[in-house]
C-alpha cells in the first residue's frame, strides 16, 4: 500500500516483477482507518477492505486484474472480519461469524430505453433534477422489510454528465440489485435527457471467482 497526501495506491507485484496498481479516490484515502485487509486472487485481482471513519461504513473492493475497481456493498448489519484468496469473506452479524461468498456483477448491457421510460418525459431543468427523479423511482418501497436504496457513487462532466448509481433491492440484507451508469445530455432547449444508460446486475461468484450466476 503506497500512501501520499491525497491518494492511496494498492500495488500487487508478481515474482517476475510485473506490477499492477489501483488508485483509491481521495475521499476514501482521507477516511481510511488502520491498515486495510487484503487477499490476492488467482486471477490477478485483489480483495481489500477497510473502515472509512470520515464518511462512515466499511468499504470492500475487488480490484480487478483489468484495472477496474468494483465496490461490493457491505450491509450495515455485517462487518467483514477476514477476506480470502477464494474471493470470499468471513463476516460478523453481531452474534456469530458467517461465510460470505462475495457478489460480483454481470456484464454491462444497454438499458437506455428502459431507464428513459422509468425517469419519464420531464422536462428536467438540470441533470440533478433528472437524477433525483430516478433515485426516487428506484427507492420506491416494494413491501420488503429492507427497503430499496439508490445512491450516486460517481459523477463526471465533459460536457455530458455521467452518473453512476448503486441500486440495491432485496427482501433481506443480501444487497441484490444493480449498478447503473447514466450519460445525460442537455437539449438545445435547455432541458436534460437520458442519452445512454448501461446496467450491470449483481450476481453470486463461485468459490473459484470465475463464475457469476
Amino acid at each position: 500500500m503506497e500512501r501520499s497526501d491525497d491518494t492511496v495506491t494498492f500495488v500487487r507485484t508478481e515474482t517476475d516483477g510485473i506490477r499492477a496498481a489501483w488508485a483509491i479516490p481521495a475521499n476514501e484515502a482521507i477516511g481510511m482507518q488502520g491498515i486495510p485487509m487484503a487477499a490476492m486472487l488467482n486471477d490477478g485481482s485483489v480483495i481489500v477492505t477497510w473502515w472509512n471513519v470520515a464518511e462512515g461504513g466499511q468499504r470492500l473492493l475487488r480490484l480487478g486484474a483489468d484495472g477496474q475497481i468494483e465496490e461490493i456493498i457491505v450491509p450495515n448489519t455485517l462487518s467483514v472480519s477476514a477476506v480470502s484468496p477464494s474471493g470470499a469473506a468471513i463476516v460478523y452479524d453481531g452474534s456469530r461469524f458467517q461465510f460470505w461468498q462475495l457478489p460480483g456483477f454481470t456484464a454491462s448491457a444497454d438499458r437506455t430505453t428502459e431507464i428513459a421510460a422509468l425517469v419519464g418525459p420531464g422536462p428536467f431543468a438540470s441533470a440533478d433534477d433528472l437524477v433525483g427523479e430516478l433515485l426516487r423511482d428506484l427507492s420506491q418501497p416494494d413491501g420488503c422489510d429492507v427497503a430499496p436504496t439508490a445512491t450516486v457513487t460517481d459523477r463526471a462532466e465533459n460536457p455530458d454528465v455521467v452518473i453512476t448509481i448503486a441500486a440495491r433491492s432485496s427482501c433481506d440484507d443480501s444487497g441484490a440489485g444493480s449498478d447503473i451508469e447514466l450519460t445525460l445530455t442537455q437539449n438545445p432547449n435547455g432541458s436534460w435527457v437520458v442519452k445512454a444508460a448501461q446496467r450491470r446486475g449483481l450476481c453470486l461468484r463461485g468459490a473459484s471467482d470465475d463464475v457469476c450466476i
